[in-house]
């Protein structure tokens, strides 16, 4: 019983400093990480702020994944533009645009900063955040309807007929869809404004339009096909 009384009292002395060593060394893993990650401060910015929305909003890393395919228009436009001022540019620029704003930091150029590698750090921190999303989230376990098959077939259809757009708009929500597109062309307007000039302009004006696009079918009303076989039978 001694011994035993014994080993009790050197397991609960030792326990404190096994937290305690346990704490530094978490610590110190967060810390080197933050470290690493200021250099690519637009980047981790953009992976920490999908990787939130992902977690409040249960999204499984495959519509992460969707979210970054969506942005390879503008990163498109981005490429062209840059390779029209020569290669060299091509894969200069992104670094040189990053630090531009250390020398003299404040919002504005920060804000700046951001927007001139945002056509490269929103989709590559976007899959980032999917891959860090797949390792902790099964696909399945998110509730991700698109990973069961057909499970979305209804709602991925889109209608043919242009003349059913007027109508899909007065019967949808058209004061949302004009706050969408006054939101769009406002922010639009800025970047021209922010980055006039550069590269980055009429790409980030092109995934403003493509998230405009892809967000205003939330305001429509179901195309009249998807209305009548939506419609219950008499």
């Amino acid at each position: 019983m001694a011994v035993q009384a014994q080993e009790q009292a050197r397991t609960s002395e030792a326990s404190p400093a096994r937290w305690l060593l346990r704490r530094t060394f978490r610590l110190a893993g967060w810390l080197l990480l933050a470290a690493a990650a200021l250099p690519v401060w637009p980047l981790a910015i953009v992976t920490a702020a999908g990787y939130a929305v992902a977690w409040l909003r249960r999204w499984p890393a495959s519509r992460l994944g969707r979210q970054a395919g969506w942005t390879l228009p503008m990163t498109a436009v981005w490429i062209a533009a840059e390779s029209a001022r020569g290669w060299r540019a091509l894969t200069l620029d992104p670094v040189r645009d990053g630090a531009s704003g250390w020398p003299h930091l404040t919002a504005l150029t920060v804000i700046r900063t951001f927007l001139l590698v945002a056509p490269v750090t929103i989709p590559a921190g976007l899959a980032l955040a999917a891959l860090l999303r797949a390792r902790r989230v099964p696909p399945l376990a998110a509730g991700d309807q698109a990973e069961v098959p057909g499970a979305r077939a209804g709602a991925r259809r889109v209608s043919r007929p242009v003349r059913h757009l007027p109508g899909r708009v007065r019967s949808g929500r058209p004061l949302g869809l004009l706050a969408r597109a006054l939101a769009a062309g406002a922010l639009a307007l800025a970047v021209l404004h922010l980055v006039a000039g550069q590269p980055a302009a009429p790409a980030l004006v092109t995934g403003v339009t493509t998230w405009f696009l892809l967000t205003a079918r939330s305001d429509l009303a179901p195309p009249p096909e998807t209305a009548r076989a939506a419609a219950p039978e008499r």
